[in-house]
C-alpha cells in the first residue's frame, strides 16, 4: 500500500480468471488492516451503468474508460479502490497510469481451463 496517497488496485485478466475471487480476498485483506477500500465488480457496475446490452469493441472500450473515471473519482475522495474488470486495452491501462495516482496494475494470467 502507498502510505503517502490512496491506491488504485485494477484487477484484470480473461474472463473466468478469478479476477472477483482475487478482489474479494484483498478487500477482506484490506479491510482487516483498516484501509477504507470500495470494491468495483465490471459486471455490478455495467448493470448499475445500464450497460448490459453492448459487448461489441467500442462499446467495451467506452465502458472501460467509464470504470477508470469512477475509480479516478473514488481515489480523489480518499479511499482505496479494488476495481475487478476485464478491460484489457492498452489504452485503458495507459489512460490508468497517466490519470490516476497511485494506480496499480494486477494481470491475472491464468490458464482458460
Amino acid at each position: 500500500m502507498n502510505t503517502n496517497s490512496y491506491n488504485v488496485f485494477w484487477v484484470t485478466g480473461l474472463s473466468g480468471c478469478g479476477k472477483t475471487t482475487f478482489a474479494k480476498i484483498l478487500k477482506q485483506e484490506c479491510d482487516r488492516n483498516n484501509y477504507h477500500t470500495i470494491f468495483i465488480d465490471g459486471d455490478i457496475i455495467r448493470d448499475i451503468l445500464g450497460n448490459t446490452k453492448a459487448y461489441d469493441a467500442a462499446s467495451r472500450l467506452q465502458t472501460s474508460y467509464q470504470y477508470a473515471r469512477l475509480c479516478r473519482f473514488l481515489v480523489s475522495q480518499q479511499t482505496y479502490v479494488i476495481c475487478a474488470t476485464i478491460s484489457l486495452f492498452h489504452e485503458i491501462q495507459a489512460w490508468n497510469r497517466q490519470h490516476i495516482p497511485g494506480y496499480v496494475e494486477i494481470f491475472l494470467d491464468r490458464p482458460i481451463e
